[in-house]
């Protein structure tokens, strides 16, 4: 059984700060209406209708990874009955290499160093655990910037290849892995229709798998291994010039 942890602090009207084991957030409004940022780079803008029960929310930023596949339908003995529809495996990309933190990570951290200083009135314990998350916030972002390509994050040198490897010229980390999904499934497609090819398709087939390879510096598909299927085709090749 996982240990879930979550916790509001009220730190001004209007304002509050949410806290769960993943990430923080930052909330602003009242019932009516109000906006959630998230330090996973979510925004949530809800909003209660005048109808009674009706209300508004919009996401923006990462999106989740749950899925809500419709429901197939059938009779069933005069009755009708909800079928769960199969899922369909969900392919992702996952970036080897994160965002560095921003400014908004200081801020978000000093933020939160204010909400452990209130709530250490009533538990001091939890007051410093809070103030200790908001200060490593404070301190990522201070670490970065003295000494920016430390390797823990993306440099800038890193994220111009990565760029020029998708033929676009700006973008973030994480909005480079969204582009770089449907690039890496395509060359993966390609890659498959040369392997049935060979021996005539053996040079398209490695230029094709070097520049996955080439990708795989900053993202990769989950549960690929690149290099290692770099050196399946080449092996291959070698099988069927024989």
């Amino acid at each position: 059984m996982g240990i879930r942890y979550r916790k509001s602090i009220k730190v001004a009207p209007g304002v509050k700060i949410n806290l769960n084991r993943k990430s923080a957030s930052v909330t602003v409004g009242g019932k009516g209406y109000h906006k959630t940022f998230n330090s996973n780079g979510q925004t949530t803008t809800s909003v209660n209708l005048p109808v009674k029960g009706l209300s508004y929310t919009d996401r923006k930023g990462k999106k989740s990874n749950s899925s809500s596949a419709p429901a197939a339908r059938y009779e069933n003995m005069g009755s009708v009955v909800e079928a769960p529809t199969p899922k369909e495996k969900k392919i992702t990309a996952k970036a080897v290499i994160p965002d560095p933190p921003t400014a908004g990570v200081a801020v978000l951290g000093s933020l939160i160093i204010v909400a452990g200083f209130f709530l250490s009135g009533s538990s001091i314990p939890a007051g410093i655990i809070v103030a200790l998350f908001g200060a490593y916030c404070i301190y990522a972002y201070v670490a970065h910037k003295k000494n920016p390509d430390s390797g823990k994050y993306i440099s800038e040198s890193q994220l111009t290849r990565w760029r020029q490897l998708l033929s676009v010229s700006s973008g973030t980390s994480s909005e480079l892995v969204e582009k770089s999904l449907p690039v890496l499934l395509e060359l993966k497609a390609a890659a498959e229709e040369y392997c049935s090819l060979l021996p005539e398709s053996a040079e398209a087939l490695l230029n094709t798998q070097q520049k996955i390879v080439d990708f795989s510096e900053f993202v990769i598909i989950k549960g690929d291994n690149p290099k290692k299927d770099y050196e399946r085709y080449s092996a291959l090749i070698v099988e069927s010039q024989k």
